[in-house]
C-alpha cells in the first residue's frame, strides 16, 4: 500500500487502516497466520510528515530451544518524522511496516522465557518432563 505526498498535502491529515497479506511469509524462521493489520496516520507539518503506525498480527514460529511450534500476538506502535526529501513521490507503507516488524523480532524465538529445551542426549522435550539420561554438569550448561 502506498501514499503520495500530494495526498497528504491536500488533506493535511490522512488515516488509513488495511490488512496486508504480502508480509505473511517474508520473514525467515517465522510467518504470520493471517494478514497483518496496519493502522497509520500521516500528519502534515511545515517541513515534514509525522507518521504514527500500529502493526498487529498473529506470529507463528518454532522455539529455538525445544523446537515446538508456538503462536504469539505481536503489536508494534511507532512514531517517526519523515522529511519531505526522504518521503519521495510515493511512500510504501507496507515496506515501512515490514522494517518495523523486522526490528521488533527477537534474535531467538522462545515459546516461553523458562523453556527447558531438549535433552542433549536423547532429544526429549524437557518441558514435558525429565528423561532418564545422566547429564554431566558440563553438558547441563550447554542446554
Amino acid at each position: 500500500m502506498t501514499i503520495t505526498l500530494k495526498e497528504i498535502k491536500e488533506k493535511k491529515k490522512v488515516q488509513m487502516s488495511f490488512l496486508d497479506d504480502s508480509i505473511k511469509e517474508l520473514i525467515k524462521d517465522c510467518k504470520f497466520n493471517e494478514p497483518v493489520e496496519i493502522k497509520c496516520t500521516f500528519i502534515l507539518k511545515p517541513d515534514k510528515v509525522t507518521l504514527n503506525i500500529e502493526i498487529s498480527g498473529l506470529l507463528s514460529a518454532n522455539c529455538d530451544r525445544c523446537l515446538e511450534n508456538f503462536t504469539r500476538t505481536i503489536k508494534i506502535t511507532e512514531k517517526r518524522d519523515i522529511k519531505f526529501d526522504e518521503f519521495g513521490e510515493e511512500f510504501n507503507i507496507s515496506e515501512e511496516a515490514f522494517q518495523d516488524i523486522l526490528l521488533s523480532l527477537p534474535m531467538k524465538f522462545l515459546c516461553s522465557e523458562d523453556c527447558k529445551g531438549l535433552c542433549p542426549i536423547c532429544g526429549q522435550n524437557l518441558n514435558f518432563g525429565k528423561c532418564n539420561c545422566e547429564i554431566k554438569n558440563s553438558q547441563e550448561k550447554e542446554i
